[in-house]
């Protein structure tokens, strides 16, 4: 029964990397944010502690098992928000929820990202669309086109007056021989 390992060879560079070193008595395993499993075993300076890749000649720690690069290194590790060194789990910025893809974030209202393609009005939060007056929705949902409601009859012009749509809304012109705004129109007493 010999020192406890992480009084070794390895505990410096456990220590030094801020990692921690655990011992069952005769293995040390230091664990830190530059490799899992990296273990040092008792008499580091053997040929076979050498060549398993357990320890280096001088007795530092060196991975035994995977190397734990930072994730997030390159390509954000495929979040399409934040990427958490070094695993590389990805979270979302407030508003947002990350979706089961465990990368994808979506905004919890969706109008926040460009009005969730509405032309006009974008509903919070289920983004929903939809127009301003003189509009309607088009079948696809997003865009809104003028509605004429000289044809429809939605205007509100005399009966002695024309109507002009416009885009987005009307104009009412009385007719010759009245006068008046258009939404309403009086006869003009053209004897006098």
């Amino acid at each position: 029964d010999g020192p406890d390992p992480c009084f070794g060879a390895c505990v410096g560079d456990c220590f030094e990397s801020g990692a921690t070193c655990t011992s069952d008595g005769s293995t040390a395993t230091c664990s830190s944010q530059k490799a899992l499993d990296s273990t040092c075993v008792a008499g580091t300076t053997e040929a076979g502690d050498l060549a398993e890749g357990k320890c280096t000649a001088e007795g530092s720690c060196v991975a035994t098992g995977e190397v734990l690069v930072d994730q997030c290194e390159g390509d954000n590790n495929g979040c399409s928000q934040t990427c958490n060194s070094p695993v590389g789990t990805c979270s979302c910025n407030a508003d947002f929820l990350l979706e089961s893809d465990g990368k994808t974030c979506s905004p919890t209202d969706k109008c926040l990202v460009d009005q969730n393609g509405c032309s006009q009005v974008c509903n919070s939060p289920d983004g929903t669309c939809s127009c301003n007056e003189g509009y309607s929705l088009a079948s696809d949902g997003k865009n809104c086109v003028d509605v004429d409601e000289c044809s429809t009859g939605a205007d509100n012009c005399d009966a002695n007056a024309s109507c002009q749509n416009t885009v987005g809304g009307f104009t009412c012109t009385c007719n010759p021989g009245y006068a008046g705004p258009g939404t309403s129109c009086t006869d003009i007493n053209e004897c006098t």
